[in-house]
Protein backbone atom coordinates (compact mmCIF):
# COMPACT_ATOMS: atom_id res chain seq x y z
CA UNK A 1 0.00 0.00 0.00
CA UNK A 2 2.95 2.13 0.65
CA UNK A 3 5.36 3.48 -1.84
CA UNK A 4 8.18 3.66 0.41
CA UNK A 5 9.36 1.75 3.77
CA UNK A 6 11.16 3.84 6.51
CA UNK A 7 12.99 1.53 9.31
CA UNK A 8 13.22 2.90 12.46
CA UNK A 9 15.48 0.36 14.33
CA UNK A 10 16.14 -3.36 13.96
CA UNK A 11 18.06 -6.11 14.90
CA UNK A 12 19.37 -8.32 12.04
CA UNK A 13 17.14 -10.92 12.99
CA UNK A 14 14.35 -8.89 13.94
CA UNK A 15 10.73 -9.28 12.27
CA UNK A 16 11.43 -5.68 10.69
CA UNK A 17 13.76 -7.23 8.42
CA UNK A 18 11.43 -9.54 6.80
CA UNK A 19 9.11 -6.32 6.04
CA UNK A 20 12.17 -4.59 4.38
CA UNK A 21 12.40 -7.93 2.44
CA UNK A 22 9.21 -7.84 1.20
CA UNK A 23 9.94 -4.50 0.42
CA UNK A 24 12.24 -5.25 -1.18
CA UNK A 25 10.91 -7.91 -3.43
CA UNK A 26 8.25 -5.28 -4.43
CA UNK A 27 10.57 -2.82 -5.85
CA UNK A 28 9.43 -0.52 -2.58
CA UNK A 29 11.53 2.55 -1.87
CA UNK A 30 14.13 1.38 1.58
CA UNK A 31 15.08 4.79 4.17
CA UNK A 32 16.35 3.84 7.32
CA UNK A 33 17.54 6.04 10.05
CA UNK A 34 21.40 5.89 10.58
CA UNK A 35 22.55 5.06 14.06
CA UNK A 36 24.39 7.72 15.80
CA UNK A 37 25.50 4.46 17.98
CA UNK A 38 25.92 0.94 16.85
CA UNK A 39 24.90 -1.23 19.50
CA UNK A 40 22.85 -4.62 18.80
CA UNK A 41 19.62 -2.91 18.50
CA UNK A 42 20.55 -0.76 15.25
CA UNK A 43 22.27 -3.89 13.64
CA UNK A 44 19.31 -4.65 10.82
CA UNK A 45 19.74 -1.04 9.90
CA UNK A 46 23.57 -0.85 9.22
CA UNK A 47 23.27 -4.25 7.24
CA UNK A 48 19.90 -2.63 5.02
CA UNK A 49 21.89 0.23 4.25
CA UNK A 50 25.54 -1.28 3.08
CA UNK A 51 23.51 -4.31 1.56
CA UNK A 52 20.24 -2.93 -0.24
CA UNK A 53 21.50 0.50 -0.87
CA UNK A 54 18.94 1.77 1.49
CA UNK A 55 18.81 6.02 1.79
CA UNK A 56 19.23 6.57 5.19
CA UNK A 57 18.30 9.53 7.76
CA UNK A 58 20.48 11.17 10.14
CA UNK A 59 18.33 13.97 11.77
CA UNK A 60 15.01 15.83 10.68
CA UNK A 61 16.32 17.61 8.05
CA UNK A 62 17.66 14.33 5.94
CA UNK A 63 13.74 13.26 6.83
CA UNK A 64 12.43 16.51 5.04
CA UNK A 65 14.45 16.00 2.04
CA UNK A 66 13.44 12.47 1.33
CA UNK A 67 9.83 12.31 2.06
Amino acid sequence: LSKKVFLVESKINDGSMHTIKFAQKYGKEIICYFPADKDDSFKGNLYVIENLNAKYIKDINDFKILL
